[in-house]
């Protein structure tokens, strides 16, 4: 039977089965259903073009997450997701109710539960008031298994609204831009243009839901990690050096910015690598390695250029630290850490 076939129960729970198949489950779909899946991801067919998306991004939070497996190596029933519900939506092309309704399908098969989560900001006369952050998504991962919620993940702190808001990190901004650059493709009849949209991508409809997904795989990652520029397409003022300067201010700049190493100016590539290694430095309060920085984003950026995976695997390591450093309250020593798993791969 094709995916297009298949009700959202049945694709909710062809996906668990994938997840097992990963783990050695004798019990999970063929490689042909994974491609069959996979041919089904870009057609919105009910509340399963929902459950492809979460199960996508429950992929991409666990692996930043390794600490969620047991001692055995075993991975978790489930992962939960503090996520934008308006970005989900927007980036499957669906209105607000429409995502309700293919969620409490989900729910009513167990593959997922979701609810707004609430923080606390300063309020426009200066008082702290409650706010709803984003929303909360436990996917369910293995299958049989039941996603539920629970008091743990109601109480923890996924962001620091007044940082963001002051920062422009918020979802608002992410769908501006994207309808904004839509906007721009429209009046220029669909014609791509290689500053905002991905070369050879002439459908300027799709394109916005691409750099919405792309924020939101962000997000699954660091709540709030929105990105101020097209995610979909590195920023060519970072060649300029003082212009990344400025962009670079911790470990999220540094990940976001590697992979302008391979494009930069051979007259600015040393410059940037300097100024890299001094915002991871500066940003994991250990100033007197800022050489050590610099050098292990140079071996980086040798492997890649050799045809090996250099930068995108320093990327994994510095977005895997600074998960934890959100995440793991005992961490004293980021920097160490950091070192150590570098030594390690």
């Amino acid at each position: 039977m094709r995916p297009a076939d298949l009700t959202s129960i049945e694709i909710a729970d062809l996906l668990s089965r994938m997840y097992a198949v990963d783990h050695s489950n004798p019990d999970a779909t063929s490689q042909q259903q994974r491609i069959e899946l996979a041919d089904h991801l870009g057609t919105p067919a009910g509340a399963g073009a929902l459950a492809v998306l979460l199960h996508e991004l429950g992929r991409i939070a666990l692996a930043a997450r390794l600490y969620l497996y047991d001692k055995d190596g075993n991975p978790p029933r489930q992962v939960v997701m503090h996520l934008c519900a308006e970005l989900l939506a927007k980036s499957l092309g669906i209105c607000d109710n429409t995502l309700r309704e293919w969620t409490a399908q989900l729910t009513a098969v167990g593959f997922v539960s979701a609810r707004q989560h609430f923080t606390s900001m300063t309020g426009k006369d200066g008082q702290r008031m409650t706010a709803v952050d984003g929303t909360l998504y436990a996917v369910r991962l293995a299958p049989g298994h039941t996603a539920r919620l629970k008091y743990r993940d109601y109480k923890r702190q996924y962001r620091d609204l007044d940082a963001d808001k002051a920062a422009g990190r918020t979802a608002f901004n992410a769908i501006a831009n994207a309808d904004k650059r839509f906007e721009e493709a429209k009046n220029l009849e669909c014609v791509v243009d290689d500053q905002n949209f991905i070369e050879g991508s002439p459908d300027p409809v799709n394109q916005r839901q691409a750099e919405l997904l792309e924020q939101l795989k962000r997000w699954a990652v660091i709540p709030g990690n929105i990105d101020l520029q097209n995610p979909l397409k590195h920023d060519p003022a970072i060649n300029d050096a003082a212009e990344a300067e400025r962009l670079l201010n911790g470990v999220q700049d540094v990940v976001f910015l590697l992979p302008t190493l391979l494009e930069a100016h051979k007259s600015k590539r040393a410059a940037l690598v300097g100024m890299m290694g001094a915002a991871l430095a500066r940003d994991l309060k250990d100033s007197h390695s800022r050489l050590y920085y610099c050098k292990v984003i140079w071996q980086a950026w040798q492997a890649e250029i050799e045809g090996r995976d250099g930068l995108q695997a320093l990327a994994v390591e510095l977005q895997r630290l600074e998960v934890d450093r959100r995440e793991w309250k005992g961490l004293r020593r980021p920097a160490a850490l950091l070192a150590a798993r570098l030594r390690a791969a």
